[in-house]
C-alpha cells in the first residue's frame, strides 16, 4: 500500500475518487485512522470495489477538499454549511469544524437561547462571539432542540446580549424601577 493509492469511495451512493495520501493528511482524524495502512485499524467495508462511507456526498466533498488544499469550497447546491461542520466533527477534523463556524454566512446565523430553561431568547453566532465564553459554548454541539442553554437569570443575561449587540448597558425596566425606588 502506497502512498499514492487510488482510493474509490461510495459515500451515500456517489462515487468519489482521492489518494491515500489525502485521506492521512491529518493524522489525527478517523480517516487518516481508517484509511493509514500503519494504524491497524480496517477501513470501511468495500462493494464492487469501493469503500463504503454512510454519509452526505456533498458535505463529504467539502471535506475531502479541505484535506487536499486547506480551504473550505462549498458546491452551490449545499446551503446547509452546518451539515458540513457536523460531517467533519464525526471525521475528527476540529480545524475545518471551527473554520466553517467563522464563515461570514455562519456568524450571521440566527441561534435560539434557552435561558434558565424559562426563557427563549435570540441572537446571531457574530454578537455571541465577541464574548469568549459565549463563543466556546456555540461551538459545542446545540442541545437536542437545537437551542444553546445558558445558566443564568433571563433579566440578567438580557443586560449581557444588549450589551454584546449595542456596546451600551441597557438596563431592564424592573431593574431601574428597584434603583430609583
Amino acid at each position: 500500500m502506497s502512498l499514492t493509492d487510488l482510493i474509490i469511495l461510495d459515500v451515500g451512493g456517489r462515487r468519489l475518487s482521492t489518494t491515500r495520501s489525502t485521506l492521512i493528511s491529518r493524522p489525527e482524524s478517523a480517516l487518516a485512522r481508517m484509511f493509514d495502512p500503519e494504524s491497524g485499524l480496517e477501513p470501511a467495508k468495500m462493494a464492487d470495489g469501493a469503500y463504503l462511507m454512510d454519509t452526505n456526498p456533498d458535505c463529504f466533498q467539502v471535506i475531502l477538499d479541505w484535506l487536499r488544499f486547506s480551504k473550505v469550497m462549498l458546491p452551490s447546491s449545499l446551503k446547509d454549511y452546518g451539515a458540513v461542520a457536523t460531517v467533519a466533527d464525526f471525521y475528527g477534523l476540529p480545524d475545518l469544524v471551527q473554520h466553517i463556524k467563522t464563515m461570514p454566512l455562519l456568524l450571521d446565523e440566527k441561534l435560539t437561547l434557552d435561558v434558565d430553561g424559562k426563557t427563549k431568547m435570540y441572537s446571531t453566532r457574530r454578537t455571541l462571539s465577541k464574548s469568549p465564553l459565549l463563543k466556546e459554548m456555540c461551538a459545542k454541539p446545540p442541545q437536542a432542540d437545537g437551542s444553546y442553554f445558558i445558566d443564568c437569570d433571563p433579566d440578567h443575561f438580557l443586560i449581557v446580549l444588549n450589551f454584546l449587540r449595542d456596546n451600551i448597558i441597557i438596563l431592564p425596566e424592573t431593574a431601574v424601577k428597584g434603583i430609583i425606588s
